[in-house]
């Protein structure tokens, strides 16, 4: 039985469904509905709603995405692949034993469970406020990792992240290969003996940064301690497209990140955009598009270990960059 539009499951209902074996829509299991579809191998999208029960042994793929509510449980014990999110909302359970690659996000909530052991890939990572996610053979991350207070993360063998990674105030990150890739990149806060022993990720941001994005950070530091930056937008703007550092005044220094970097980028190559920067010079900076001061500032102190002696040096290197910004000092 297949069907080209989305199906709602309810108590009523649920019998008329049952030998189901593809969906083209989604499929909305409703509050408090145990439902099987013993027959079905693919669908669009779940959503399975409090308290209900989801069962489809033979389902190998789903197309979109999984919103798993508040106490609710899905069984797919074959399924392989998920091309959109994955959302497992508080007391919440998903076993996918076999489900090996989600292309979207996997936000967890506290006290959800995760039962997919042999997942290898996935998008970005989300644990929320008090969440535990455990995936012993998870190598790859596309996209960022975003660890709220009290969660934890437990990667042994996740080597590879393409976006960025947030570890909160008291919540735990264990990868020790990534801490690895990470000491190698220059983060000298993992040198501790918890990181080094144990896998231990501190508390901070941690972006992939090329030794070109390294010296940004050193000098975007001391403009960021003393204010001299504003927005944190890659915006365009015809204004900075033929300025060079030397045309900058003490009266007008206060810039945006990726103004900042058009100066420091003029000096080497003359008429680079923006957006030039933002794609080509420094890619991995990007997470500084809509970010606070708060969290570019704990960016590059996760990176500088920040301490007195660091802002010094970081001020010199700023004040000697191509003999032109000494009057900002």
């Amino acid at each position: 039985m297949r069907f080209i539009e989305n199906i709602k499951i309810t108590k009523e209902n649920q019998d008329d469904f049952a030998n189901i074996s593809v969906v083209f829509g989604y499929i909305d299991i409703q509050k408090g509905v145990n439902f099987t579809a013993s027959f079905l191998t693919k669908v669009e999208c779940v959503y399975i709603q409090e308290e209900a029960i989801f069962t489809a042994p033979l389902l190998e793929e789903i197309v979109g995405f999984v919103d798993i509510q508040k106490g609710a449980i899905f069984a797919t014990p074959v399924l392989r692949r998920i091309k959109g999110y994955v959302y497992i909302q508080e007391k919440a359970l998903f076993n996918a034993a076999l489900l090996s690659a989600i292309f979207g996000s996997i936000i967890i909530c506290e006290n959800a469970t995760f039962a997919a052991l042999s997942l290898q890939k996935c998008g970005s990572v989300n644990l929320c406020l008090g969440a535990t996610y455990i995936t012993p053979v998870l190598t790859e991350v596309l996209d960022d990792i975003y660890i709220e207070d009290e969660a934890t993360f437990i990667a042994p063998v996740l080597d590879k992240v393409k976006g960025v990674i947030i570890v909160q105030k008291r919540a735990t990150l264990n990868a020790t290969n990534l801490v690895d890739f990470f000491l190698k990149v220059g983060y000298d806060i993992l040198k501790g003996c918890s990181a080094i022993a144990e896998g231990k990720f501190p508390n901070g941001i941690y972006l992939n940064l090329t030794e070109r994005e390294k010296e940004y950070l050193k000098m975007l530091n001391p403009l960021v301690n003393t204010n001299r930056v504003s927005l944190s937008l890659w915006e365009q703007s015809d204004n900075w497209k033929k300025v060079k550092t030397n045309q900058i005044r003490k009266e007008c220094s206060i810039y945006s990140v990726s103004e900042w970097l058009h100066i420091f980028e003029l000096n080497e190559n003359e008429g680079i955009t923006l957006e030039e920067i933002g794609k080509t010079v420094a890619p991995n900076l990007d997470f500084f598009i809509y970010e606070s001061n708060e969290n570019i500032k704990k960016a590059i102190d996760t990176f500088l270990c920040f301490d007195k002696n660091n802002m010094k040096n970081s001020l010199e290197k700023v004040a000697l960059y191509k003999g032109k910004l000494n009057y900002l000092i």
